[in-house]
């Protein structure tokens, strides 16, 4: 006859056998979901479900061994309870794309964003080096030979976005190509990191300007510019990136937790200190014209000539996208065109009092057809399709082979 003591043994043991399979099957169903939609970013989850797999069916087998020799499988109980409180809620975080990163707000880049980039005490932030693509010092591109070869014509590259998109490489095999037997080799490095502004591109031309040894530099900022500021203005903002080992602990723990990011965004909302634009822009205007007024000079006075471009874009004749103000980015369509005209020909006055190259996109692409935009821009109207890309590096090429190189 079975006694009561051995009768509740079993019984413990079938429910936490119940609990532990029901908490564990939730985990693995969202981890092999979530390895199904992973981005290439993160493989190292890749074995996150296999691993599930194996440690249930351990705990599985290890229930029934530990109720034959009367051991507690209380602890049992505690791991699923807590993997439904931690594993969990992580990976349907990770499934929603939740990211919050509060020491830096913008409109762009989006909190989610950060967690493709590291903070950086001066520049605000930088690629993750570990990232396809990207170079030590955290831009896109193989490693930046320093100092430079010889025999190499570099064309330095300062962007946001559109300029990360990839027409610098275009503008370094159109150069190869066309002066092929020349005995120089042209090079495109860029520094450009989407969500960049004109106050990033005048500190990397101070901390870089001269290390890279460039032979002309092209500029190409505004966008990021003229979007709402959120918080302060660039210039105002701070991030602290402590060498110590616990604030390093604490920096990598948040970045790779969204458990710890939720808890920081609840708080955030709790104290009615969420993100939200102030009623400024990310760089004003005149901080605008003075930042591009610094960059020309510094390059000038070092005898490297610079191509300022103004940004073109298809919102004239197609419309502002309707999620530019429904994200915040700015507070209406006629605002945006406004602000982007005002702020481009900021890049026409520097260009002519500072004695520099002009190439005046905005003002070309504007006499184009709306179809031909259409096929030109994708569908924000700010980034270039692949057409776009290899016309915007035609025309840098253009400008570097027919101006800077016949008059210097």
């Amino acid at each position: 006859m079975v006694s009561s003591k051995s009768l509740n043994r079993q019984v413990e043991a079938r429910s936490a056998r119940a609990i532990l399979a029901g908490s564990l099957s939730c985990s693995i169903v969202l981890a092999w979901v979530f390895n199904l939609l992973e981005s290439k970013l993160e493989t190292h989850w890749a074995a996150l479900p296999a691993g599930l797999v194996v440690f249930g069916v351990g705990l599985w087998l290890l229930i029934p061994y530990l109720q034959r020799r009367r051991k507690a499988i209380g602890w049992v109980l505690a791991v699923s309870i807590l993997n439904m409180l931690i594993v969990v809620p992580e990976l349907v975080l990770r499934l929603a794309g939740f990211n919050y990163e509060s020491r830096i707000e913008f409109g762009h880049p989006l909190p989610r964003h950060f967690m493709y980039y590291e903070p950086d005490e001066k520049l605000l932030w930088r690629i993750r080096p570990e990232y396809p693509g990207v170079n030590s010092l955290g831009f896109p591109g193989t490693e930046i030979e320093n100092p430079k070869p010889d025999g190499v014509f570099r064309v330095l590259f300062l962007g946001d976005s559109v300029t990360q998109q990839g027409f610098p490489e275009l503008v370094e095999h159109f150069l190869n190509m066309k002066f092929r037997d020349d005995p120089r080799r042209f090079q495109s490095t860029v520094l450009a990191v989407p969500g960049y502004s004109s106050y990033q591109g005048r500190i990397l031309t101070e901390l870089f300007g001269s290390e890279m040894e460039p032979d002309v530099a092209v500029v190409f900022f505004g966008w990021n510019d003229h979007w709402l500021a959120y918080g302060v203005v660039d210039a105002q903002k701070a991030v602290r990136t402590s060498a110590r080992r616990f604030d390093g602990l604490v920096r990598w723990t948040y970045h790779h937790f969204r458990l710890v990011q939720a808890a920081n965004w609840l708080a955030a909302s709790i104290a009615g200190s969420q993100n939200e634009p102030t009623d400024t822009t990310r760089v004003p205007i005149d901080a605008y014209r003075d930042n591009l007024s610094r960059i020309g000079t510094f390059f000038n006075e070092s005898g490297v000539p610079v191509i300022f471009i103004s940004a073109p874009t298809s919102h004239y004749k197609l419309g502002v996208p309707s999620y530019l103000m429904e994200e915040k980015f700015v507070r209406s369509a006629e605002e945006a065109v406004r602000l982007h005209r005002e702020y481009n020909e900021v890049v026409r006055e520097t260009a002519r009092d500072g004695g520099s190259y002009l190439l005046d996109l905005e003002s070309e692409f504007e006499l184009l057809r709306a179809e031909d935009l259409e096929r030109l821009f994708t569908n924000d109207g700010i980034h270039l399709s692949q057409s776009g890309l290899a016309v915007v590096a035609k025309r840098v090429y253009e400008t570097i082979s027919e101006r800077v190189l016949q008059e210097r």
